[in-house]
């Protein structure tokens, strides 16, 4: 399967500015989630799976705390966020 066209979101690319210069590891996490998601996006590490209440929105897994909200539309991954899992528990995606 060939290799998915990623897109960031605003949103996305503050927050993952915001932890490359708070938290780097976190930052090396979602990155690692995403070329991840790119190359295989049922990578069980990953654990993808739509978020409760959205037909289009997926999370995966960037780390135990970290987590990556995606749409898929064609050949192209938007990366909406990436964020603590307790926010996307308050369905703030």
């Amino acid at each position: 399967m060939p290799k998915r066209r990623p897109e960031y979101a605003r949103k996305f690319e503050r927050q993952l500015l915001k932890k490359q210069r708070r938290d780097p590891r976190a930052a090396v996490a979602v990155v690692k989630a995403v070329n991840l998601l790119l190359e295989d996006p049922w990578n069980k590490g990953l654990n993808p799976h739509r978020l409760i209440g959205s037909d289009h929105v997926w999370e995966a897994y960037g780390s135990r705390s970290i987590r990556v909200t995606y749409e898929v539309e064609g050949d192209a991954v938007i990366f909406r966020s990436n964020c603590r899992h307790d926010i996307i528990d308050r369905r703030q995606w």
